[in-house]
């Protein structure tokens, strides 16, 4: 059954003259040997709080043009989701490969890289990535052959996000890949098409530049009549010119608080994997529906699960599908069970755990324990998902609404100074125990205070026209604060989820294709066809 889905298709993309990160335009390609040497930009050391705040001072991080955002991001805040029908003009060029394999295995790559940076982490629907017809609009991607002396790239080797300015649809505009280049330069490459400028490329950051190689503010074509800051400068950010990540995870903390506050996060209840798709059942067909992988469209609520306990005991949840009577579940406790819909029951293959899981918050930053001490008091902090194999990051939800620590019997606290810490599990303790809604984490003691990652305030993470300033950090200490709309609030579940029935099993992907049916499938620990993003 065909999804009924509706697209924008109007694309206002920021253009890029000059060869990417390329510090003497031209002589450089990505992904070179010689970029480190010729860019010598370096990176800036460790940043305290009070190095933080010198930064905020002198220079600014990711930077946009909110002309330049598609439609439904030109609004604060977004106004909806965006739709971005991506196509391949040349998706059969022989330069990438000389074979029909190859050649999809190359452009799954650069796709997986687009997804898996700025869909996964906003409100961003990359859909399509056919091949271009004449009358395609929205993304048109090109696979620049400069051998073949190819008119639509005059400047190779760089590969450029653009094709005049001002930006004026996806006919026109678009990205040029090189073949040469790595899958790193798509996710810079789109943050130009999402309207985002060089992290160097804007004014007043030439006197705090490591070198003047790095200094790409002089381009004077790049006027910015609506211009938008997020954070303090931030080097190691997708967007830098002189040294952008090469690997995995492409975005910096900054990028994806800066991504999620101009595009917006993710909706409640969605289910999405690390490529942005999301969970999705049929609601109209009801009892028996099998459930599927699609793209996060949002349709008819067919895409949002809501955790519940009705139906449910233990530390188990149902998820329900919004508006209906029905719950997710499987036909049977075992390796492949299909999973599907069906009326919300007291059944175990109806209930879900959420074990041994990140939970991630601002920046993409996941509560972390403190150099692993599992003693009473040790403090709570955030720090990159993943890190020492994310030894110091699981948890599991309780149905008394405690974070238990690893299989430890140590739980996640507010204590007497509002710092979240370690303390021994007792679910009498209301310290210990908290609501998870709306991507958000009150404490039962107090309804109107929120778990709070320190640091800077929404408003100045944020900043119209001068310097935005903070940047999520590593090693920020997590406190409790009055509920609010900053995204240093907001929170989601990354990992497995287990069946209610047999916490062996997990809740399975085939693929992210769309129609991909859902099953079960014995856990795997960090199996990416296993791993799901959850905003409670």
């Amino acid at each position: 059954m065909m999804r009924n889905q509706s697209f924008k298709t109007l694309l206002f993309s920021m253009t890029l003259l000059t060869p990417l990160w390329a510090c003497d335009p031209g002589e450089v390609g990505e992904g070179t040997a010689a970029l480190a040497d010729t860019c010598a930009c370096g990176r800036l050391g460790p940043q305290g709080e009070a190095a933080e705040v010198d930064i905020a001072t002198s220079v600014q991080g990711i930077y946009g043009n909110r002309n330049l955002f598609w439609p439904a991001a030109q609004t604060d805040p977004p106004s909806g989701r965006t739709d971005i029908s991506v196509c391949w003009e040349n998706p059969e060029s022989t330069s990438i490969g000389s074979t029909s394999r190859i050649r999809a295995s190359w452009r799954d790559a650069r796709r997986r890289v687009a997804e898996e940076s700025w869909a996964r982490h906003a409100r961003i629907n990359f859909y399509g990535w056919g091949t271009c017809t004449a009358g395609s609009q929205g993304l048109r991607i090109v696979i620049c052959d400069q051998g073949n002396n190819d008119p639509r790239c005059p400047a190779m080797p760089a590969s450029q996000a653009g094709g005049g300015y001002p930006a004026i649809n996806g006919m026109v505009n678009g990205v040029r890949l090189n073949p040469a280049h790595s899958a790193a330069v798509v996710a810079h490459e789109f943050g130009h098409t999402l309207g985002f400028y060089h992290e160097e490329e804007r004014f007043n950051t030439t006197q705090n530049l490591p070198t003047t190689a790095c200094d790409t503010s002089g381009n004077s074509g790049w006027t910015n009549a609506n211009p938008v800051t997020y954070g303090a400068y931030d080097p190691d950010g997708v967007m830098a010119y002189c040294s952008p990540p090469t690997a995995t995870p492409w975005l910096s903390p900054t990028d994806v608080a800066g991504i999620q506050r101009s595009y917006g996060r993710r909706i409640t209840s969605s289910l999405v994997t690390p490529r942005g798709n999301c969970a999705a059942a049929h609601a109209a067909v009801g009892a028996g529906d099998r459930a599927f992988t699609w793209d996060c469209d949002e349709y008819a609520n067919d895409q949002e699960y809501y955790d519940t306990t009705a139906n449910s005991s233990g530390d188990t949840w149902n998820l329900r599908l919004s508006g209906s009577s029905y719950c997710l579940g499987a036909d049977y406790a075992a390796s492949g069970g299909p999973v599907r819909l069906n009326t919300c029951a007291t059944n175990t293959n109806q209930m879900w755990r959420f074990e041994q899981v990140f939970v991630r918050g601002f920046g993409g930053l996941c509560l972390d324990l403190t150099s692993g001490n599992t003693a009473a008091g040790t403090a709570i902090q955030v720090w990159s998902c993943g890190a020492l194999g994310g030894a110091n990051q699981r948890w599991t939800r309780t149905r008394a609404g405690q974070l238990k620590y690893g299989s430890t019997n140590m739980c996640a606290s507010v204590n007497g100074s509002n710092r979240l810490v370690l303390a021994a599990c007792n679910s009498g303790d209301i310290n210990q125990r908290f609501y998870f809604t709306d991507q958000r984490i009150r404490l039962m003691s107090d309804y109107n205070s929120c778990l709070d990652v320190y640091g800077p305030s929404d408003a100045q993470f944020v900043d119209y026209g001068t310097a935005g300033s903070g940047m999520p950090l590593n090693g920020r200490y997590v406190q409790k604060y009055t509920c609010n709309t900053a995204m240093n609030q907001r929170w989601n579940f990354t990992g497995p989820i287990k069946s209610g029935a047999n916490a062996n099993l997990c809740l399975y992907r085939p693929s992210d294709a769309n129609g991909a049916a859902l099953s079960l499938d014995a856990c795997d620990g960090d199996d990416e066809q296993q791993t799901w993003d959850y905003y409670f």
